[in-house]
């Protein structure tokens, strides 16, 4: 991963601004106060399937992603027998900034009770998108070919993996509102990728696939700095653009195939065995619940042990 000049240059900068704020900024905000903040920003805003805010030019892609993220909204509605008032803000770099102390373009949400926002970049630039960049000429020929199958260019297929994140912001506040407990921010990260996958793989299969291949395209030679649950548990975001993504695959990668496996009942039996209010948990009891619930989870949890340092 370090053979890239521009990726070294990314990842310096992100660890830089890890050191110079306190890991608890990248905490979830309180919506109320989010969205008063976006109201006074000059943007637009208009009813695409849900409420989205964004600036001049933004239309096109407000059109694009509503409805999309409004049919989200009803297939979890239809699903769980919730509902969750849900908006998003599309923002340039120089608006993103008065807004939230996360690093340009990291998509995340704020929530409180059955209200949310998400925030998605408007442009094809930040963090995440230069992350998919920076894989685009290690990865192997076999994952080439597959983004080429999907239709996209290498950019193209980038920008709509950043796209789709909007579905697992999603998927955080409607664990929240359908009662799921938060033991931990890997599990609560596992939930949001569950409900994203759930979603794409029923109503937007090619877009599943696409999630698919980008959590390969991560996994394939990237060998993290921070790898262990505990890292993430401390550093979350802090761990670097890069880092934070590789947790993310492997979080991905469980919950896409366990989905295959026990599909939309999962969900209803992580409400059961974590109930809201429980607060936060030791790995040991989290893991072995979840052991309980399906096998497996145990051993993939040993993707997350210290690698030997003569490795």
């Amino acid at each position: 991963m370090q053979k890239s000049i521009s990726f070294i240059k990314l990842l310096l900068a992100v660890t830089v601004f890890s050191f110079l704020f306190p890991v608890n900024i990248f905490a979830q905000t309180n919506y109320h106060n989010s969205l008063e903040k976006v109201r006074t920003l000059p943007l637009d805003s208009a009813s695409h399937g849900i409420i989205v805010h964004f600036p001049e030019g933004g239309e096109e892609r407000a059109r694009e992603l509503g409805p999309m993220l409004g049919e989200a909204l009803e297939f979890f509605s239809d699903s769980l027998k919730v509902d969750l008032d849900f908006r998003l803000a599309l923002l340039r770099e120089e608006h993103w900034k008065e807004i939230t102390n996360y690093p340009y373009a990291i998509p995340h949400v704020s929530s409180e009770n059955s209200r949310a926002i998400a925030f998605l970049p408007l442009d094809q630039d930040g963090v995440v998108y230069d992350m998919m960049i920076s894989f685009k000429d290690r990865i192997s020929s076999d994952l080439s070919e597959e983004v080429t199958e999907t239709g996209f260019s290498y950019e193209g297929f980038s920008n709509k993996m950043v796209d789709l994140i909007g579905f697992h912001e999603i998927g955080h506040p409607y664990a929240n509102v359908y009662g799921i407990g938060q033991p931990a921010r890997w599990f609560n990260e596992f939930v949001a990728n569950y409900f994203l996958y759930a979603f794409l793989r029923t109503n937007y299969p090619k877009d599943a696939q696409i999630w698919d291949l980008s959590t390969k395209i991560i996994l394939d030679d990237y060998e993290p700095n921070y790898r262990t649950l505990e890292d993430f548990e401390e550093h979350y975001v802090g761990v670097g653009a890069d880092n934070y993504g590789w947790y993310q695959a492997n979080f991905e990668s469980k919950a896409n195939d366990l989905y295959e496996e026990r599909g939309f009942s999962f969900i209803r039996e992580l409400k059961e065995n974590f109930p809201e209010g429980e607060g936060k948990l030791p790995n040991e009891v989290i893991l072995a619940r979840l052991e309980k619930m399906e096998r497996g989870f145990k051993e993939w949890a040993t993707t997350f042990e210290e690698k030997s340092k003569d490795n």
